[in-house]
């Protein structure tokens, strides 16, 4: 079994994962793994099976095949007992706008068999505590996030899942959400579970992150480590469409960036003094040089367009594929 560099157990272990729909497979024996204690970060483009398989994990979709562990037990055969340690929010979460904030998580606490007394606690951890009498008629998207992950914290979970927490909201609104799903984990010592296409929030976010495409894993893994090493190298150059041709003759794929005049080749920096060689010699002037490393969306990137174009190139050889970008 997996173990993170403190000797802990994955607290989510997702082995062989698969789901069909009759012919579509939308979920390919998708392996995962989530420590506790983070923020898990579940990337893919649209389509790519992650709505899919957070129903599995929360027993809300029975799989083909494969299995799904969450706490060392069985999600589905201990749905139950998985449950009462889980607290998620898959859709837009819905109020009666009539009533107040207090009075709907009175309604949760109620119809949820949960403790009444946390409820002014968990509208200040959410920040609504000074709007808590206020009708939710009134709120804002993303203050009617914020109290859905507050009716969540109701319950005291230790592990917490979001599908998409941030679509319909505007930058600030977006921004309050990620900082809230960042002090779970940080102060208050639950894993968070989120999926989402937002890649710099993610970046920003969380600890540990996922890729899949077509419902396969492509890459997972602690954020930093990932980055570690994706570096690029930078060059401002005269003439910059003949450095990408120079470049691509040494074996470099290049690029140019918005300012037309910056080429950046995805290297490593130990090679920028071996580069700027080549593109003095060639007669180009070059004014500047540097390295940085590469960020979350040129990673999720350059891994999903080489899957896409494998399963182009090679169709009939997803299974062969999949065994060798998995990570256990």
């Amino acid at each position: 079994m997996t173990m993170d560099a403190n000797g802990a157990a994955p607290l989510i272990r997702l082995r062989g994962l698969t789901k069909r729909f009759g012919d579509l497979t939308a979920v390919d024996h998708l392996d995962l793994d989530v420590m506790p204690g983070q923020v898990f970060g579940f990337l893919g483009p649209n389509g790519a099976g992650k709505t899919t398989t957070i129903g599995m994990m929360l027993g809300l979709i029975k799989p083909t095949s494969g299995s799904v562990e969450v706490f060392g037990m069985d999600a589905h055969r201990n749905r139950a007992e998985v449950m009462r340690r889980v607290g998620a929010i898959i859709e837009t979460p819905a109020f009666y706008p009539y009533l107040s904030a207090r009075d709907n998580l009175r309604l949760v606490a109620q119809y949820g068999g949960r403790g009444k007394s946390q409820i002014d606690e968990v509208l200040e951890v959410v920040g609504l505590g000074r709007r808590a009498e206020d009708k939710v008629k009134t709120y804002s998207t993303g203050m009617n996030q914020r109290l859905g992950l507050a009716s969540v914290l109701l319950g005291e979970p230790d592990l917490i899942m979001l599908d998409e927490p941030t679509v319909g909201l505007d930058p600030a609104g977006a921004r309050e959400v990620w900082d809230l799903a960042r002090s779970m984990a940080t102060d208050h010592g639950r894993t968070v579970f989120m999926s989402s296409h937002l890649l710099n929030e993610i970046q920003q976010t969380c600890d540990r992150v996922a890729i899949i495409n077509r419902g396969r894993t492509l890459l997972q893994g602690d954020l930093d480590q990932l980055l570690t090493g994706a570096t690029g190298v930078y060059f401002e150059v005269d003439r910059p469409e003949d450095a990408i041709e120079i470049l691509a003759g040494a074996g470099v794929t290049a690029s140019v960036d918005s300012t037309a005049c910056t080429v950046w080749a995805e290297v490593g920096a130990e090679r920028a003094g071996e580069l700027n060689a080549v593109l003095v010699s060639a007669g180009l002037l070059v004014s500047g040089l540097g390295s940085r490393k590469s960020d979350l969306e040129s990673v999720f990137l350059e891994v999903t367009q080489d899957d896409d174009v494998q399963k182009r190139e090679h169709p009939s050889s997803s299974s062969e594929l999949q065994e060798r970008a998995r990570l256990e």
